[in-house]
C-alpha cells in the first residue's frame, strides 16, 4: 500500500492530508507515527505546568485529530523510530497509534502535533531552519511486502511502499532569498519539498532578508503503516504519485488566481 502525506511545518507539525492508496469504503486503516527528540509531544503548558494525560495516553492538547480518527499515545524506547532489539540502546520517544475507517471518498485523514521544540533560530536578517526528519522505517525493497516493525503497540507495522512526502512551509517573501538549502525546493510559494519513496527528508537552510518563520530541530520522525501486504507495482504507484504532485500544484495555482 502506498501513502502520500502532506505536512505543514510551522509552530506545529500538521499532517493536513494523509492518503492511503488502493483502499475502499469500509476498510479499516491503522497506522502509527513515532516522534523523538524535539519532535516529541509537548507535556507542559506555557506557564510551566504539566499537561494532564488524557484517557488515550496523550498529553492534553498535544494531538489534534478529526472526528472518526482514534488515537492512542504511548512512550517507548525507540531506535531509529522502532523498538530496539537490545534494550537500553535507544532513546525514549512517543508512539502515536491511529485508526479510522475509509468512507466512500477513500482513505484519507489528518492529524496535528504540538511538540517540545521549535524549528527555527534567528540572527539579524537571517533565519536558520532545520526541519524534523520525516520519512519511513527502513525495509529492504524486496522484503517490504512481508517485513514488519515492532513499535511496542502489540502490532506488526508494514512500511508504506512508497511513502510520498510533500513538506510545505511559508511563502518566500519578495526581497527574501533561500541560501544554503540542504534540499532544493520544488516551489517557493510556498516553500515546498517533495520526495516519493521510502527514506527520509529533512530540509534545512537559511532565509536571508527578514522572512519571519518557524523551524530547527534534530529529531527522528518516521511514518509506518499497519495493515495487509503491500499491493500494486512500482510503475502504477509512481504514476499515482506523479498525479498527486500535479494535483497539488494545480490547487496552488487556482488559489493564486
Amino acid at each position: 500500500m502506498s501513502v502520500i502525506a502532506t505536512v505543514n511545518v510551522r509552530d506545529t507539525l500538521r499532517f493536513r492530508d494523509i492518503q492511503f492508496d488502493q483502499s475502499k469504503q469500509g476498510d479499516r486503516i491503522s497506522f502509527a507515527i513515532t516522534l523523538t527528540g524535539t519532535a516529541r509531544l509537548e507535556r507542559s503548558w506555557a506557564n510551566g505546568e504539566s499537561r494532564e494525560i488524557e484517557s488515550n495516553g496523550c498529553p492534553r492538547g498535544s494531538v489534534w485529530a478529526p472526528d472518526g480518527l482514534e488515537v492512542h499515545c504511548s512512550q517507548r524506547e525507540l531506535y531509529n523510530g522502532s523498538v530496539p532489539w537490545v534494550p537500553g540502546t535507544g532513546t525514549i520517544g512517543d508512539v502515536v497509534a491511529m485508526g479510522f475507517e475509509a468512507d466512500r471518498d477513500g482513505a484519507r485523514t489528518s492529524v496535528d502535533f504540538v511538540q517540545t521544540g521549535s524549528f527555527v533560530t534567528e540572527a539579524g536578517d537571517s533565519t536558520y531552519f532545520q526541519f524534523p526528519k520525516l520519512g519511513s522505517l527502513y525495509s529492504p525493497a524486496h522484503m517490504r511486502k512481508d517485513y514488519t516493525h515492532d513499535l511496542g503497540e502489540g502490532h506488526d507495522y508494514f512500511v508504506p511502499d512508497p511513502l510520498g512526502l510533500i513538506i510545505e512551509y511559508a511563502n518566500l517573501r519578495l526581497g527574501s532569498r533561500l541560501d544554503s538549502a540542504s534540499d532544493e525546493p520544488v516551489s517557493t510559494q510556498p516553500l515546498a519539498w517533495v520526495r516519493s519513496d521510502t527514506g527520509d527528508l529533512a530540509p534545512g537552510g537559511v532565509i536571508v532578508d527578514g522572512l519571519k518563520s518557524p523551524t530547527v530541530a534534530r529529531n527522528v520522525f518516521w511514518l509506518a503503516l499497519l495493515g495487509g501486504a503491500v499491493v500494486g507495482s512500482t510503475t502504477i504507484v509512481f504514476s499515482a504519485w506523479r498525479r498527486a504532485v500535479a494535483s497539488w500544484r494545480d490547487a496552488r495555482r487556482s488559489r493564486r488566481q
